[in-house]
């Protein structure tokens, strides 16, 4: 899956870990706090943690950013409720911020992984900026 939200490049992509940053402008964002129930502020924490981890690409010049949910599924997140969280947190800052990203790139290390995240993309994309069209 691939897209663009103010002028970032945006794709999910499977293979698992991230390839070397030779040549790249790169900060990896990997944040999550341990689920417990859903009702403990796990989605506020998980929003706090992807915030603070562009803010932090930003402030260190990166352009392009490559991310994972490695820390979301090991601390027992559900991936679909997190790559809502962790989707609209993103296309909400670039849109608000304009951090001037060129890319995101999203290593997802399993299928199902790259299946969720790709589909919550195009949804959060789709019903925050009218693009892409539903399919």
């Amino acid at each position: 899956m691939q897209t663009k939200i103010a002028g970032a490049e945006i794709e999910v992509l499977g293979g698992g870990a991230a390839p070397g940053a030779e040549g790249w402008s790169l900060t990896v964002v990997e944040a999550a706090p341990r689920w417990i129930d859903g009702t403990r502020g796990e989605y506020v924490a998980l929003e706090r943690a992807w915030q603070e981890g562009l803010v932090a690409a930003r402030d260190a010049g990166a352009k392009h950013v490559v991310v994972s949910a490695a820390g979301i599924g090991d601390k027992g997140f559900p991936m679909d409720r997190a790559s809502y969280v962790v989707w609209n947190t993103v296309a909400r800052y670039l849109i608000e911020e304009r951090p001037g990203f060129e890319r995101i790139t999203f290593y997802a290390s399993t299928g199902e992984e790259e299946r969720v995240y790709g589909e919550t993309l195009r949804e959060v994309t789709h019903t925050m900026i009218g693009w892409p069209p539903p399919a």
